[in-house]
């Protein structure tokens, strides 16, 4: 299918859980038996090895998030999986970087594009991104919608059984991510950031939200093009590690981001080819608009300038296969208007969906 299933999430952080895995059980199934492949053929790794890491994890997530804890739970009773294959899959961006190399696979993952009210043709605060991974991840995909009665209500973007990769809130709130390499200090232990990414999406106050954001010891680099659609708008991205995070503000209403750092003080060496690639593409093909339209956004990240490492990212045959990347995803979040549309894998004739509220009533409600 080239459509992400939607699930629509609701009740006590246990009760979601449940639903969430009976009815992405299939899913969840897949997902864990690519990542035990996967794993499995690493050297001097291995899915047994990476459930024993991922048990580390969990008194930094009981302290950060308890009842992100209890609903990862309800997934594996709901799915009827192990709470430590469930753990491991909401731990994989941090295990991933536990192999020891020094990119940590950082290199070929993800574009986002953040335009805000003055530069876009309809005056919104506009965010894109390609989401850009393994290529057998895509069928691991699916949107969630959680309706909560103590905030905003919100979709998050991710793989089966994980809490959240991507999304936007009801607060006008949205939330893109770009991998970045560890070139800085990380925390061996900590809070995984599928629990972080989740935990953002899910607060309606701006201010808490980038508190969040600010107030862990990040295991992994990672930049968050985060957004804001009231009154004027707002948007930044933060590069964060354990020691903190550097922030980038958007110059003449545009803000980019691949998987290198742009703060000042980092030297480019490594796999880096493919990230300034796919960075200065998006930035030739949009700074130079007086206006830009989502049919721009869209233009940018269909390029396949490069390929196959491009934004538009394809996989390169001279990788092992279960290693070779792909996008996976793109998706569009109109802040302003809190709209929010996926497009399922890299082919550009593939539909764009709008994922729509269930509770639209609440949007304006209270967040203005």
């Amino acid at each position: 299918m080239n459509v992400f299933k939607k699930v629509v999430l609701s009740g006590t952080p246990r009760e979601r859980g449940v639903t969430y895995g009976r009815e992405c059980a299939a899913l969840i199934e897949r997902t864990i038996s690519d990542y035990t492949r996967y794993f499995d053929n690493r050297k001097n790794f291995s899915w047994s090895y990476v459930k024993e890491m991922a048990q580390k994890f969990i008194p930094a997530i009981e302290a950060f998030a308890p009842e992100l804890m209890e609903e990862m739970r309800g997934i594996a009773e709901g799915a009827n999986r192990s709470f430590d294959e469930i753990l491991a899959v909401n731990c994989r961006s941090e295990l991933l970087r536990f192999e020891g190399s020094h990119d940590g696979g950082a290199s070929d993952e993800c574009s986002c594009i953040g335009v805000m009210p003055e530069r876009t043709k309809n005056g919104h605060v506009m965010t894109a991104q390609n989401w850009d991974m393994y290529y057998w991840a895509e069928e691991h995909g699916v949107v969630l919608e959680v309706l909560q009665e103590d905030g905003p209500d919100y979709f998050c973007l991710t793989e089966a059984g994980q809490l959240a990769r991507y999304g936007m809130n009801q607060a006008g709130i949205g939330l893109a991510i770009n991998s970045l390499p560890r070139e800085i200090e990380t925390d061996p232990i900590g809070v995984p950031s599928a629990v972080v990414r989740r935990k953002f999406i899910s607060t309606g106050s701006w201010s808490e939200c980038l508190d969040i954001l600010f107030s862990i010891r990040h295991m992994a680099p990672m930049n968050f093009l985060v957004s804001n659609g009231n009154l004027q708008g707002d948007m930044m991205c933060l590069e964060a590690g354990a020691a903190g995070a550097q922030i980038l503000y958007p110059e003449d209403g545009l803000l980019y981001h691949t998987n290198h750092f742009l703060s000042p003080g980092h030297l480019l060496h490594g796999r880096k080819g493919s990230s300034v690639n796919r960075y200065n593409t998006l930035r030739r093909l949009l700074k130079d608009k007086e206006q830009i339209g989502i049919e721009d956004m869209i233009a940018a990240l269909n390029s396949t300038f490069g390929a196959p490492e491009s934004v538009l990212n394809q996989r390169n045959p001279r990788d092992k296969e279960i290693e070779q990347c792909a996008t996976l995803a793109c998706f569009i979040i109109d802040a302003t208007e809190r709209r929010f549309w996926v497009r399922k894998g890299n082919i550009r004739e593939n539909p764009f969906i709008e994922y729509k509220w269930t509770r639209p009533d609440k949007i304006f409600a209270v967040w203005r």
